[in-house]
């Protein structure tokens, strides 16, 4: 499989910020002193004292003190905003500052606003059951899926007596979905739309754990309660998301895979069935 490259450090010295914000359409910052604040493009927080969001140019970074609590270089911003992996950050920003073509501003989204998946997310998580007596055959502590903001749904909702866990993209709730507890086999249920859009809930889109990989060598499962359970072993594990751990893999998701590897720096890929 051909590799999109990309020198990564090469790529944050040679692109000032301020053009990445142009790039990213946000155009609401003020100059405070050295730095440059105002409403998160991320979670759209304001601020109460002091804007939320503040870029230092000089150390081409930013900060969110708000929602969101974002922070990192050109390419963490870039895939905060764009909601997308650092990888497929890094090859827009490759793309659009190439050395061999002016910079365009391609179209962007306005800032998200407060209602966006942050927000819902939270509230989500707010109304489930870490302790749940039917988790506690999973051999997992509650605290875990605290931690994790897992747990079981009560109600009628779509994931309701599941296992409802979230998915994430640069520390953003994208959706929930379910798995299944006390079934023979390992059944995961999605819902129909991500969280603050009208677009379905794609879930080869996404690669569960994708955002809590650590480690230089990168464990692949089938279940995602595996990736929960071996949050702190010193090894960062991940699952595809499919409705059954015997579904077919698509190359969209082997790139997304690679796309993770590459971010991340990953060495190593071990693969457990």
């Amino acid at each position: 499989m051909r590799t999109y490259e990309i020198d990564f450090k090469a790529l944050k010295a040679r692109i000032p910020i301020e053009q990445v914000l142009a790039m990213l359409n946000v155009n609401n910052l003020k100059r405070d002193g050295k730095e440059l604040r105002g409403q998160c493009p991320i979670c759209g927080s304001k601020g109460s004292h002091k804007p939320a969001f503040c870029v230092t140019p000089h150390l081409n970074a930013f900060t969110c003190f708000g929602e969101c609590k974002n922070k990192g270089d050109i390419i963490e911003l870039t895939a905060c905003v764009k909601r997308v992996g650092k990888y497929a950050a890094a090859k827009i920003l490759d793309e659009q500052f190439n050395n061999n073509s002016p910079f365009h501003s391609p179209p962007a989204p306005a800032p998200a606003k407060a209602d966006n998946g942050i927000d819902q997310g939270k509230k989500y998580a707010a109304a489930l059951d870490p302790a749940h007596p039917k988790l506690e055959p999973l051999g997992i502590s509650p605290e875990v899926f605290k931690a994790w903001r897992a747990g079981v749904q009560h109600g009628s909702g779509v994931l309701a007596g599941m296992l409802a866990l979230p998915v994430t993209r640069g520390s953003i709730t994208v959706a929930y979905i379910g798995r299944s507890i006390d079934e023979e086999e390992v059944r995961i249920k999605f819902p129909k739309t991500e969280f603050g859009k009208a677009n379905p809930f794609c879930a080869e889109d996404y690669i569960f754990g994708e955002d809590h990989v650590t480690e230089k060598t990168l464990v692949l499962v089938s279940d995602p309660l595996d990736v929960v359970a071996h949050e702190n072993d010193g090894t960062s594990f991940v699952c595809f998301i499919n409705e059954k751990s015997r579904t077919p893999i698509t190359i969209k998701q082997l790139k997304n895979l690679v796309d993770l590897m590459e971010q991340n720096e990953c060495e190593t890929l071990m693969i457990l069935t």
